[in-house]
């Protein structure tokens, strides 16, 4: 019966998976950390599947929630940094304006030496014009070249920040986890008890072993865990349907 009560544990963790698949968890880091627990702590699942069973019920809505938590703060960092970007490249629209009307303007006395009384001043309005618009028109390159390189410089430092407060997500993510698995791994060894919590789980409690061997004495270990996995089968059905 203890690889059947063992299959209950891995079963219970496809549904703790299941669900957590259903989140938009995009953006964090691969991570097998708890595939890679339960392997090293597959003596202590054995040798009690039923406290195993209580203690990942109880710790994999922690360790999701931590996850769901690093997300949501990577996605503020996202959306901080985008509405920064916005807003400094919102804030040269006043010396965009300026470049464009002397843009304009020279343009507009150029095209005037078409109106010139005779052909030799047309050529006269051309030389003298073209050498005073140049000069202008140099001046808006100059001014462009000296607004561009403030702007770049505005936008990778709100880059730099947005760097900075995703690293900063991402070390609290790694703590927390770190602190969840390892009270997870106190609970499985027997260290310590599982928690009890006046509230209700934030997620369906997973039946443990002994609850579904105690529904028929005369059910085989075949069909109760054939049962077991209807069970999940409606679980996870049941919470796809509730995010749709």
């Amino acid at each position: 019966m203890s690889s059947l009560k063992i299959a209950f544990v891995f079963l219970c963790v496809c549904v703790v998976f299941t669900w957590a698949g259903s989140q938009a968890l995009h953006k964090l880091p691969a991570d097998l950390g708890l595939l890679s627990f339960m392997s090293k702590s597959r003596v202590n699942l054995q040798a009690n599947p039923d406290q195993s069973i209580e203690c990942f019920n109880y710790y994999i809505p922690k360790i999701n929630d931590i996850a769901q938590t690093y997300s949501t703060e990577l996605t503020q960092c996202s959306e901080i940094s985008e509405k920064a970007h916005k807003a400094a490249e919102d804030a040269t629209l006043e010396q965009r304006i300026t470049l464009a009307h002397a843009v304009n303007a020279s343009c507009e006395v150029l095209n005037k030496c078409q109106e010139s009384a005779t052909v030799p001043d047309v050529f006269e309005c051309y030389i003298n014009e073209g050498s005073q618009q140049a000069k202008v028109l140099y001046g808006v390159s100059t001014n462009a070249t000296m607004q561009l390189s403030d702007l770049v410089e505005a936008l990778r430092r709100i880059k730099s920040e947005e760097a900075v407060c995703s690293t900063q997500a991402k070390v609290k993510y790694e703590q927390d986890s770190a602190a969840a698995y390892a009270d997870l791994n106190n609970c499985i060894l027997g260290y310590s008890n599982v928690p009890t919590t006046t509230e209700p789980p934030t997620t369906a409690a997973i039946p443990t072993a002994s609850d579904s061997n105690t529904e028929s004495s005369d059910v085989m270990p075949e069909e109760d865990l054939y049962e077991f996995q209807r069970k999940l089968n409606q679980l996870i059905l049941a919470r796809q349907l509730k995010i749709d």
